[in-house]
């Protein structure tokens, strides 16, 4: 393997991480992000697999979080309010009441890359002051990035607070095995390994614990995302699609999503305990991606590994963080075909 670093500007820069095979995947340290992803179909054909933005620089305003780094609060804290040892802390709110992943995907983050024989790592690290978004505690945070010549993209992801504080990391890629990233994701077949998932409120909040058992989220056999898309199901048509945590079980891989056409294999196994399943419902049409393409709704999926989504109002405690406690978490996104 090789890699190559391109500085778009004195600041942003992008990394590339190339396999024997052609097979690659290009990283920006603006918001620690993954802008494409480059792997065989059952051809051979190289097909990119991931939506990114043409303009690199568009990753330090980067609404849709595409392929970023997502912290201090991956997902929403009901009315941006946490409460640590006893006091109730307001954050700022960024999406009506509440707020919305916080600034991590806005950052520019140092980096260091790490060669070997068979993989590439790329260590991400950011030092987050406390006070950052509101969040109490001094966070490091390093976010480890490692592609190999099998075609797996491994990210670890380490942490330490100087206080207690809420943290909840995870990744925000959005994937369409297709190679077109424009186009519908329709025709993907989707299955995960869960019991139950998280019903979402009228204003998009996780609320209760639902059993995926013959629902319209048991992906527990392979569901076409077509037929998921048309089901009339309230909790659907109330995101438009997926945006709902799933708590994941043990067994791997958790995930599995498959183009049957090109046969491209995407599995997911990670130590966390929940998937925020993202079907792009919320995609903005104006963005213009790699290759000059144009963005497209429900053109992507996202599996955004991270703890329970905190709320102090529903109990959720899952996501606060110790003074001094590692916090160390493992997703493995591994490229295969049929």
């Amino acid at each position: 393997m090789n890699y190559v670093v391109n500085a778009v500007t004195q600041d942003i820069h992008t990394i590339t991480l190339n396999a024997k095979d052609g097979a690659n995947i290009v990283l920006t340290n603006a918001g620690a992000a993954i802008v494409a992803l480059w792997v065989p179909d059952k051809e051979r054909q190289l097909g990119n697999v991931v939506l990114g933005y043409e303009n690199i620089e568009q990753y330090l305003n980067n609404d849709m979080a595409l392929g970023a780094t997502i912290g201090r609060h991956a997902g929403r804290i009901e009315q941006a309010q946490i409460c640590i040892n006893g006091a109730q802390i307001q954050l700022p709110a960024n999406e009506g009441p509440h707020l919305l992943h916080g600034n991590f995907s806005s950052l520019l983050w140092n980096y260091e890359i790490i060669e070997r024989a068979d993989d590439i790592s790329v260590v991400f690290t950011l030092h987050s002051d406390a006070g950052s978004d509101g969040f109490p505690g001094n966070v490091d945070v390093n976010v480890t990035m490692t592609f190999n010549e099998a075609h797996e993209l491994r990210i670890d992801y380490d942490a330490l607070s100087d206080a207690k504080t809420v943290l909840n990391l995870t990744n925000h890629s959005y994937f369409n095995l297709s190679g077109h990233p424009s186009q519908p994701i329709g025709d993907h077949l989707l299955e995960v390994k869960s019991d139950y998932y998280l019903e979402l409120a009228e204003d998009s909040i996780p609320s209760y614990a639902k059993a995926t058992r013959n629902s319209s989220f048991d992906f527990s056999e392979p569901q076409l995302l077509a037929h998921l898309f048309d089901k009339d199901d309230v909790q659907l048509t109330r995101a438009g699609g997926l945006d709902h945590p799933f708590h994941l079980l043990p067994q791997q891989p958790q995930i599995r999503l498959v183009e049957p056409h090109v046969g491209r294999v995407l599995t997911v196994e990670t130590s966390y305990p929940f998937a925020v399943i993202y079907s792009g419902n919320n995609i903005d049409e104006t963005a213009i991606l790699t290759e000059h393409l144009q963005a497209r709704k429900q053109s992507a999926i996202c599996f955004e590994t991270q703890l329970a989504p905190y709320s102090h109002f529903k109990k959720r405690f899952d996501a606060e963080l110790a003074a001094n406690q590692r916090y160390h978490y493992t997703t493995i996104f591994r490229f295969t075909t049929l």
